[in-house]
């Protein structure tokens, strides 16, 4: 019983087979309602054939990507699996010595990338490792009975240096502040090109910070589209 089922099934699996066949033999360019039809009975005569007659499910598989080619895909993710498998599939070697030498060439690739991030992680801890490590002091310590009583110097506090870009950062900032609120002025009185200008002297200040920068470019775009439209 159950060997006349399987044979059933095979006979069954023919049947769309050959349906296949001649559908695309005879429309070189399928329509979508063909397509369609062409990928749900493949996938029924490849169920159908279960895992018997290997020949013919390859040919159905071939023929369900060239009906898939056809059909608009569902979603960005399997359109890209789509451009992506029919790109291999046109890019990749028929020459079996070709194609050997490209995966030869791939899995040195991937290997040498592999142990290029090792070693860089690598160098990182030894750099770590390295910097935390407390330095050793060879020098032997003097007698006190030997060692002269001196008195050391109070060191002399040495100016900040660092709060000289702070300042200059922040006074560029408060110079170019001033002008965008001149230019958000004038925009308010439908002076575009002259705000325009406001802004272009306003970044071509030494020192602005990077959010300041963007500010003053965002403005700007407004006020040249205001300009253009206006």
């Amino acid at each position: 019983m159950a060997q006349t089922d399987k044979q059933k099934n095979i006979d069954e699996a023919f049947v769309l087979y050959r349906r296949i066949i001649d559908l695309c033999e005879a429309n070189k360019t399928l329509d979508a309602a063909s397509a369609h039809w062409v990928i749900r009975a493949a996938d029924d005569a490849d169920k159908l054939f279960g895992t018997t007659h290997q020949e013919e499910r390859v040919e159905l598989e071939r023929l369900k990507k060239r009906a898939e080619l056809v059909v608009v895909p569902g979603d960005f993710n399997e359109a890209r699996k789509r451009s992506e498998g029919f790109l291999l599939d046109w890019l990749w070697p028929r020459n079996p010595r070709v194609k050997t030498a490209l995966l030869l060439v791939i899995g040195i690739g991937s290997l040498a990338a592999l142990f290029g991030v090792s070693k860089l992680f690598g160098d990182r801890g030894k750099v770590n490792t390295n910097t935390n490590a407390a330095p050793i002091s060879t020098s032997t310590p003097a007698s006190p009975a030997n060692s002269p009583q001196l008195s050391s110097p109070t060191p002399e506090p040495k100016p900040s240096k660092q709060t000289v870009p702070t300042i200059t950062a922040r006074a560029a900032d408060d110079r170019a502040r001033s002008l965008k609120l001149r230019a958000e002025q004038l925009m308010n009185q439908g002076k575009y090109q002259e705000a325009i200008d406001k802004l272009n002297r306003a970044l071509a200040i030494p020192g602005i910070s990077n959010e300041m920068v963007a500010e003053l470019r965002r403005l700007r775009l407004t006020a040249i589209t205001m300009a253009t439209h206006g």
